[in-house]
């Protein structure tokens, strides 16, 4: 059987981006449950993890998608769709 490859490659800052916001969000997060576990353990810190965390995870994925591009093809994303995966990942 014969396999077909798109030919790609990775935007490398793209991908260190990606990398830098996974820190960062994952920093945030950790702070706000050192908050949480200090006795704030009221909904907001709790809506603000989630909300945290979620978009650190969205926005990560997101820039590595970005990142892949593919040679021959013309890549885009419905507008719509995007924002039911961040509240998704939310």
């Amino acid at each position: 059987m014969e396999q077909n490859h798109l030919p790609m490659h990775h935007d490398p800052l793209l991908v260190g981006a990606s990398f830098v916001i996974a820190i960062f969000a994952s920093y945030a997060a950790l702070v706000v449950i050192r908050r949480m576990r200090q006795g704030h353990q009221s909904p907001s810190w709790l809506w603000m993890g989630a909300f945290t965390y979620g978009m650190g995870v969205w926005a990560m994925h997101f820039t590595a998608m970005i990142a892949l591009q593919l040679e021959d093809l013309l890549a885009s994303y419905d507008p719509l769709l995007t924002l039911v995966s961040v509240l998704l990942a939310i």
